[in-house]
């Protein structure tokens, strides 16, 4: 059975000590006497859990740009994992990953029609992604005239 105890006199030697450790954790007593405290064993207490505050966000840009992809965390200065598709990116010159206290960034310079893809950040057991959507020039060409057509020789 665990008991969550504000003050516990062991002695008075270490009481103040206890005391103050107390303040941080909890207490677990023997079954048989709830004053025991030869059998006194502290746990830590059990952290916040880390949660993305902001989400990553669906993104579109033009071929050639370079595109930054954010969020944040609850906590500053924990470690997250980027992928690609479900797979972990490594960074290079053309992908950066960078991080400050609680916000995380990837980004790609010169993007490519083929960094089109699902991204997602993981943290722990959370995790938030997004689409990231490159459009290439014939795309936009075609949007701006209508069924003006690009052949590549």
């Amino acid at each position: 059975m665990i008991h969550k105890v504000k003050r516990i006199k062991i002695n008075k030697h270490f009481s103040a000590a206890v005391n103050l450790m107390l303040s941080q954790y909890t207490c677990l007593f023997c079954s048989n006497c709830p004053i025991c405290v030869t059998q006194l064993t502290l746990f830590p207490k059990a952290a916040a859990p880390v949660t993305f505050t902001l989400p990553l966000k669906d993104t579109a840009i033009k071929e050639s740009e370079t595109v930054t992809l954010e969020c944040q965390l609850s906590k500053p200065d924990q470690k997250i994992t980027w992928y690609r598709n479900g797979k972990e990116i490594i960074p290079s010159e053309h992908i950066t990953i960078s991080s400050d206290g609680l916000t995380h960034s990837l980004s790609i310079n010169k993007s490519l029609l083929e960094d089109s893809a699902e991204y997602s950040a993981k943290c722990g057991d959370q995790a938030t992604s997004a689409r990231l959507t490159v459009e290439g020039w014939n795309h936009i060409l075609h949007v701006i005239f209508g069924a003006f057509q690009i052949y590549d020789d």
